[in-house]
């Protein structure tokens, strides 16, 4: 009979693992054989926006991935996340943003000037956020 298979620990982001991954989002470093250098990311209020709207809420990556920009009241923060499908198994609730993520998530739709309310918040689907997030690490 095999043991019990234990899952891996999970620990909590330290102050200093969020500076990295903020600062991640920030800049690209680039390697070359003579040298290396850093650039701005052209999606830097994107990522910024999407890492601390992870951090303020408990949402899913799937639930981010249906966010409209109507959900999102860019005033109070409030986010509201509706039900997946039929609604059976996922309940409409409300999440909050903090001062310094919906400020991050003011800059970045300011810079998408041609949004509209049906539009998705993000247009990215769920393999693309994983990607992201383990390209910033």
């Amino acid at each position: 009979m095999h043991p019990p298979k234990q899952d891996p620990e999970i620990l909590p982001l330290t102050e200093d693992d969020i500076r990295k991954l903020l600062k991640g989002c920030e800049k690209n470093v680039i390697s070359t054989e003579r040298r290396s250098y850093t650039t701005k990311r052209p999606t830097a209020n994107r990522d910024k926006a999407l890492l601390l709207l992870f951090l303020d809420t408990d949402l899913r990556v799937s639930e981010v991935c249906r966010l409209r920009v109507e959900d999102l009241n860019q005033e109070t923060g409030e986010i509201l996340v509706a039900p997946h499908g039929s609604g059976q198994k996922t309940k409409p609730r409300t999440a909050y943003l903090g001062r310094v993520a919906l400020r991050a998530m003011w800059l970045y739709i300011a810079k998408r000037p041609n949004l509209v309310k049906k539009d998705k918040l993000f247009e990215m689907d769920e393999d693309s956020i994983r990607s992201l997030f383990k390209c910033l690490n």
